[in-house]
């Protein structure tokens, strides 16, 4: 595990990690309890491991899987370091888009594992281009961190050639949370790299 060297600020942070279990353990074993904090998880590269199922069309020759040991982690992520209901999935994904990629069959997975609310079509390469996605993730952020002053928000995700400014759209959510409520928001994000 390393500390990137791509920290803008004190407020923005990247850990790199070798698996969505060290991202989980990193987790357990750095935040506490009450600590005033919200934490985001991308599918692909991060709950799906298979990079083939990043690929248009040659995506749906892949039945989508999550490995018992994903599994795990993810209900240890929720049940026992993230246990306010402050657990949201995040992607790019949708139910809708069927032609290039396998995304209804990826996100029916993902709804089978958990009960955690699921944001889609968020566009995180380009922060707000779907302002009503965004807008809704950000109720659920607000929902949560009522009655307080700041707030830590993890992230865990892939490293991506596709998204190479990690940092945008978690720095857009921390933005509008301090423009609309005045929280103080620290951002860290553990970015898988295989």
């Amino acid at each position: 595990m390393e500390t990137s060297n791509q920290e803008r600020d004190n407020s923005y942070s990247e850990i790199v990690v070798k698996s969505f279990e060290e991202a989980v353990d990193y987790l357990k074993e750095n935040t506490v309890e009450d600590e005033s904090k919200f934490c985001l998880v991308d599918i692909d590269g991060t709950l799906f491991a298979e990079n083939i199922l990043k690929l248009p069309i040659v995506s749906h020759f892949v039945t989508p899987t999550i490995t018992e040991s994903v599994k795990n982690s993810f209900c240890t992520l929720v049940s026992d370091v993230f246990v306010d209901k402050n657990v949201a999935i995040v992607t790019n994904r949708n139910d809708y888009e069927r032609v290039f990629w396998n995304s209804k069959e990826m996100i029916q997975v993902v709804k089978e594992i958990c009960d955690v609310p699921m944001f889609t079509s968020l566009n995180r390469q380009l922060p707000g281009l779907n302002k009503k996605s965004c807008d809704n993730l950000l109720c659920k952020i607000m929902e949560y961190v009522q009655d307080r002053e700041s707030l830590i928000i993890y992230s865990v995700e892939d490293h991506s050639f596709v998204s190479p400014f990690r940092s945008h759209f978690l720095g857009y959510l921390a933005k509008k949370l301090e423009v609309d409520c005045g929280f103080d928001i620290r951002i860290v994000n553990l970015v898988i790299k295989r």
